[in-house]
């Protein structure tokens, strides 16, 4: 966000303010950014974290005017902290298990760099890198749930509260699931292969608009443990699967409704009308060992039922020991890689910036890259590129703008990256759809003095339509 690190949160609450009150289209929000922020004049830097609000929620636009979203609403009835945590946690890995940490010792911008690759290998930068801890440590800080003391970050009084209060451990529940054999194959047809929608008739209107879904269910019961289980049972929550004594699987709760009709039409069988829907399901979970001694329980034979509930205060214990439940049950959270956030494409954007101070490298580095920081490079040269030409053909020169602004231009490998090619950005040039098609097609390719050449091949449909362009520089 704009401003510094104490103002993220100031710099945000102005800009839904402005939008909540006005209305205002793309024009005018650009324009009432440059207007009140110092340094900010860039209408593309603007308009990417405009963007980067829109994915979290807080914005939206129709056609030219913006509105409030979802999230956006929810937060400004009352500005509440938790709604503001709960929303940046979702998208930032580690900000939680980073708040707890610090309710147990101050540290230092290294240390919480160390304890965020410790707790979440997979954020994937080197030992030593601060640059994505300190953009976490200063989104705490402007909440007000952190402070800086010399070199050292620790929370606040009203952080310390929060950690306690607002934002309890034992939000998130844990279920053992038993599934016996008679379930086995509905349950790999449900679960295991997301149960396939796209095409079928008289889909439930509870499964509408979605091409597959995870989803697993239980019966109704007159058992008053397993409907207290039964009315526990919340989004985000965690299922352990458990079969012939062995865990084979876990997942994150979705959505959580009762339908009779859902339960005949996924499994011929309406009973089983308390249905949930699971994401990031995976295989690789821990063993009954692992978990009774985790949990403490005495003996292996804890799942009973269909639907267990674990009890809050020892899930509470793992939350509090480990900085969130996904991180003691496997290691680091579960969940789909999420597109990366406007800060850590900055960062790659820096770096390819800095690299232009050097000689150029058609061909990559061995440096591995996590999958999540892969996509923010890829991001930042595709950004980099299209800015360089001015968002222009290089080969025919079009300029096209969508409605919304964006831009039709792409960026392409000059040496390709299939084959190693590299994201120095003197080894990318911007083309339209059709020239990006072409290139990647063999009709055009580019000789040491930046020549556009054309593959001789007159025979074929194009060829006249390409040969134009050929000595185009």
């Amino acid at each position: 966000m704009f401003g510094g690190a104490t103002q993220y949160v100031e710099t945000l609450d102005a800009t839904l303010a402005f939008v909540d009150s006005y209305h205002p289209t793309t024009d005018e929000l650009v324009a009432w950014h440059q207007e009140t922020f110092a340094n900010v004049s860039s209408r593309s830097s603007i308009m990417r974290r405009m963007g980067y609000l829109t994915n979290l929620g807080f914005l939206q636009r129709d056609g030219e005017v913006w509105t409030l979203g979802a999230v956006g609403q929810e937060y400004t009835q009352n500005h509440d902290t938790a709604t503001l945590f709960r929303v940046m946690s979702d998208r930032n890995v580690g900000l939680r298990s980073l708040l707890y940490a610090l309710a147990v010792a101050p540290m230092t911008i290294m240390e919480i760099s160390d304890q965020q690759l410790d707790t979440h290998p997979e954020l994937g930068w080197r030992r030593g890198e601060t640059d994505m801890a300190l953009q976490r440590a200063n989104w705490l800080r402007s909440m007000g749930l952190v402070e800086k003391q010399g070199d050292a970050y620790d929370l606040t009084r009203e952080g310390r509260a929060f950690v306690e209060d607002v934002e309890s451990p034992n939000d998130v529940g844990l279920f053992f699931v038993a599934v016996n054999d008679e379930w086995l194959t509905r349950f790999k047809t449900s679960v295991v292969r997301p149960f396939k929608l796209a095409g079928r008739a008289n889909v439930p209107s509870q499964l509408e608009g979605a091409d597959s879904v995870r989803v697993w269910g239980t019966t109704a019961t007159d058992s008053a443990k397993k409907q207290a289980a039964i009315d526990r049972l919340k989004q985000d929550d965690v299922v352990l699967f458990y079969h012939a004594g062995a865990f084979i699987g876990a997942g994150t709760v979705g959505r959580v409704f009762e339908s009779q009709t859902v339960g005949d039409w996924l499994w011929n069988n309406p009973e089983s009308r308390h249905i949930y829907t699971l994401n990031d399901y995976r295989e690789d979970v821990p063993t009954v060992e692992e978990v009774r001694s985790m949990l403490g329980y005495k003996n292996d034979r804890f799942v009973n039922s269909s639907l267990d509930p674990v009890a809050e205060e020892k899930v509470g214990e793992l939350v509090r020991q480990y900085g969130s439940l996904e991180a003691a049950l496997f290691g680091s959270p579960v969940q789909e890689i999420p597109e990366p956030t406007e800060d850590e494409i900055q960062v790659e954007q820096s770096r390819l910036e800095t690299a232009l101070d050097s000689e150029a490298t058609i061909v990559e580095d061995k440096t591995r890259y996590t999958i999540q920081k892969r996509k923010a490079r890829d991001a930042a040269f595709r950004r980099l590129v299209t800015e360089a030409y001015d968002y222009t053909c290089a080969v025919c020169g079009s300029r096209r703008e969508s409605p919304e602004g964006g831009f039709e231009v792409e960026a392409a490998h000059i040496y390709p990256k299939s084959k190693g090619g590299s994201e120095d950005v003197r080894n990318g040039m911007a083309l339209c759809r059709l020239h990006h098609w072409a290139f990647d097609s063999g009709w055009l390719s580019v000789s040491d003095d930046y020549e556009v050449l054309v593959r001789d091949e007159s025979g074929c449909e194009g060829y006249h339509e390409f040969k134009q362009y050929e000595g185009e520089r």
